[in-house]
């Protein structure tokens, strides 16, 4: 498994959540990093299936 797309994700995580707390969940600067990490998890299940095909 790619550790670097892990932490990413950890990372951009506690963005969100920390963004969602001060901002709100509405707040633009939420819901970009919400679609920031939508798309690192969705890598994450790509790669993830690439990797079930290749065995």
């Amino acid at each position: 498994m790619d550790d670097r797309l892990l932490t990413q994700i950890e990372r951009k995580r506690m963005e969100l959540i920390t963004a969602g707390l001060s901002k709100g969940f509405t707040d633009a600067l939420t819901v970009k990093l919400s679609t920031e990490l939508d798309h690192l998890l969705n890598q994450l299940t790509k790669n993830s299936e690439l990797a079930s095909y290749q065995h």
